[in-house]
């Protein structure tokens, strides 16, 4: 869903219901439904845009929920994440005068800039951003005390999970047999 910020006049209100076709973009990564007869959940937000003063400025504000099934990062069986995410972006309307120089060459405040350069807001890029930078890296849904996973009752309060052998508990090196090997010239 697009909206044409050049035809702002007053704050638009929008209320999203889950149920808007433009939606199922965001909902295909989190399609692993444990069972069919659970239904998938349903994405909620409401937003406000405006115009800001000066008028090159558009600022969006708004609160999104959703519950999206993702996988234990653990055992890959499905859980249920509850994102609640507050929203306050600005966006510059034009194009972004750093296009052309190289990212390396840019400030961080340069390239956290979001230009709208044909004056049309994504607001479904929006909630698909919020969404997936709402969800951690590692995802372990645990006990009430913290302890175990939920799913697979693996203990989380290890620092570590899974070790690589070290080199000291390694197998001898092949080549270490070569070490005596006296040649003749």
């Amino acid at each position: 869903m697009k909206i044409d910020v050049s035809k702002l006049k007053q704050p638009l209100e929008l209320a999203i219901t889950g149920q808007e076709p433009w939606l199922s973009e965001i909902y295909k990564p989190f399609a692993n439904i444990p069972s069919p007869q659970q239904s998938p959940p349903l994405l909620t937000a409401t937003l406000t845009i405006t115009l800001q003063e000066p008028t090159e400025y558009v600022r969006v504000v708004g609160q999104l929920q959703y519950t999206p099934w993702v996988d234990c990062s653990r055992c890959a069986d499905p859980i249920s994440w509850p994102v609640t995410s507050a929203i306050d972006e600005y966006f510059c309307r034009g194009t972004d005068p750093n296009a052309e120089a190289p990212l390396v060459d840019r400030e961080l405040a340069q390239m956290e800039d979001n230009f709208l350069p044909d004056d049309m807001l994504d607001i479904a890029a929006l909630l698909n951003e919020t969404v997936q930078l709402a969800l951690p890296t590692q995802l372990v849904k645990t006990t009430e005390d913290g302890r175990s996973c939920v799913v697979c009752q693996a203990d989380v309060t290890q620092a570590c999970i899974h070790k690589e052998s070290t080199a000291d508990e390694e197998a001898p090196s092949p080549f270490a047999a070569l070490k005596d090997l006296k040649l003749k010239h």
